[in-house]
């Protein structure tokens, strides 16, 4: 998946957090509702991210620090 911020371009690796969802799921016994409330989103905003779908950095930034996954683990700034 793909983000631009100010113009630059970045690649999101979603294994990684499908990963990180995952582990956090099966180690707290959580729904994909739950986390997306403790994260502070809506549960299709965290479906259509598992989706490969397009999303914010203000949504990506809620998402890595309710995981507790560092943003630039899995941003990469792509060349032009």
């Amino acid at each position: 998946m793909s983000i631009t911020y100010n113009r630059v371009g970045f690649t999101l690796d979603l294994d990684l957090i499908a990963e990180a969802l995952t582990l956090h799921a099966v180690t707290h016994g959580l729904t994909l509702a739950q986390m997306a409330k403790g994260a502070g989103i809506s549960r299709m905003t965290l479906w259509r991210l598992t989706r490969g779908q397009k999303l914010s950095l203000t949504t990506l930034h809620a998402i890595t620090a309710y995981l507790g996954v560092d943003p630039t683990s899995v941003l990469k700034a792509t060349t032009t």
